[in-house]
């Protein structure tokens, strides 16, 4: 009898004695010959159909293409368990001793990945503050109770938020003590972290020893977590979420829960907390708390063009300021300077290298092409322009890049939905499309553009994006 989405002719093949990562994929390019060597696309819609099944909401079911070709690639650090898993199902195969085989290599071993994910305490009153969000800081105090998703675009403050009002939280009193990991949802360094792993960390946080915490298997481990939250209330923070999927086993069966994510997260039943970059008193506000209001009063207009380079975003803001305090034989100007010349700090450009990392391929390509656009509003029918695509096409990819907030909605004045980029991120899609499309093909997409402006009457204005909706 053949399993939803998996090939009439069940293969045998399993996993062997595979010692590392790179045997195991090896065997799974095999399995996958015995399936008859359908084609990643195709793999994709087989386990699309095999989480549809099992119920996942749509935004969970369908990976990236590029992300199970990736399983078939040698020379990996890790492997996510539960995508193995369904890229076994979509073969035809029972997943149950291909797990255990990813769990005894030496390269995936859970047990060896655990203390690369330790329980982090919250950090003391004086030694992070927020400036420029104390209305978001008040709404998040003011819940007592469920899971709260604080999401935005990289840099704009989200951990350090979520840090403060988990202070606050916990200085108020009437929390079962406290948890905070990092899930690595962004990491450039590596994969996210394994939620297997995660509760594993989590366990041993509620002191639980850890030699049972490693004869427990997933369903086991959340079974007890649940228990034990349940029991104690506490503030659990999950910093960096990749997708729902990552932390709907991580959350506690009671107390409060704050989630940090480039994407809302949909699908948990949690209140969205969306942060905006700062506005330009606040941004003088991050600088004058590192490097004094004198310096800052020296060079009044030097002071508010570099917080307007900053693009009202903490991390941009906070990595300059400490540059200030470094070089202290250089002016403001210099400082203007040096950022006008090189825009988005290396920190910055990692975190959104990272985001366009995680995308598919199809909403990478969208991403790069929009670093041609001049600015101003990105109507669905300029981006299937630049991108030379349907425009219900160019529509669902532009909503995609806004989920990961690469791009913020605007309101068109008929109705029409339009997006923009910030600058800083404007600046990254250039670097890329400059990098990655040929000179050639630039070209042939600035002039579809140009094309579609003069059929449609209505020119490109730079620097006219809207208001953020």
């Amino acid at each position: 009898m053949t399993g939803l989405g998996a090939p009439a002719a069940r293969p045998v093949r399993g996993p062997g004695p595979a010692r590392t990562l790179d045997e195991l994929v090896e065997r799974l390019r095999l399995l996958r010959s015995d399936a008859g060597d359908p084609s990643y696309t195709e793999i994709v819609r087989r386990i699309a159909d095999i989480r549809a099944r099992r119920g996942l909401p749509g935004a969970e079911r369908v990976p990236g293409r590029i992300t199970v070709y990736d399983c078939f690639r040698t020379g990996r650090r890790r492997m996510d368990a539960e995508l193995l898993a369904d890229v076994v199902r979509a073969l035809g195969a029972d997943p149950a001793p291909w797990r255990a085989a990813l769990r005894g290599t030496v390269d995936g071993n859970p047990a060896t990945a655990s203390s690369a994910v330790p329980v982090k305490g919250v950090p003391d009153a004086g030694e992070v503050e927020c400036r420029g969000r104390d209305r978001e800081l008040d709404r998040l105090a003011c819940v007592t109770r469920g899971v709260t998703v604080v999401a935005g675009m990289p840099g704009v403050g989200k951990t350090r938020l979520a840090l403060c009002a988990a202070r606050r939280v916990l200085d108020r009193g009437g929390c079962g003590g406290h948890l905070h990991v990092d899930l690595r949802g962004f990491d450039p360094a590596g994969p996210p972290a394994d939620p297997h792993v995660v509760l594993g960390a989590l366990l041993r946080g509620l002191d639980v020893p850890g030699e049972r915490v490693r004869r427990l298997g997933r369903d086991e481990r959340t079974a007890l977590y649940r228990r034990l939250t349940a029991l104690r209330a506490p503030l659990v923070v999950l910093d960096d979420a990749a997708g729902p999927g990552q932390v709907r086993d991580l959350l506690p069966a009671s107390g409060r829960t704050l989630i940090t994510s480039r994407r809302a997260l949909p699908g948990l039943g949690a209140g969205v907390l969306t942060l905006r970059p700062l506005a330009a008193h606040d941004a003088l506000a991050v600088l004058a708390g590192v490097v004094g209001e004198d310096r800052l009063r020296a060079e009044p207009r030097a002071a508010e063009r570099l917080a307007a380079l900053c693009g009202g975003l903490p991390l941009e803001l906070t990595t300059a300021a400490l540059q200030i305090a470094r070089r202290s034989g250089w002016s403001l100007a210099d400082h203007v300077h040096r950022l006008e010349s090189a825009p988005g700090s290396l920190p910055l450009r990692a975190a959104l290298d990272a985001s366009y990392r995680r995308l598919d391929e199809p909403a990478r390509r969208m991403f790069r092409l929009l670093g041609l656009h001049p600015g101003g509003a990105i109507t669905p029918a300029a981006a299937a322009a630049v991108a030379a695509c349907p425009v219900p096409e160019a529509a669902m990819t532009l909503q995609r890049l806004r989920a990961d907030h690469l791009l913020f909605a605007a309101r068109g004045e008929d109705g029409t939905p339009r997006y923009g980029l910030h600058d800083l991120v404007r600046q990254h899609a250039r670097r890329l499309v400059a990098a990655e499309v040929p000179y050639s093909a630039q070209r042939e997409a600035v002039g579809r553009l140009l094309d579609h402006c003069l059929a449609s009457g209505r020119p490109v204005r730079p620097g006219q994006p809207g208001q953020p909706a």
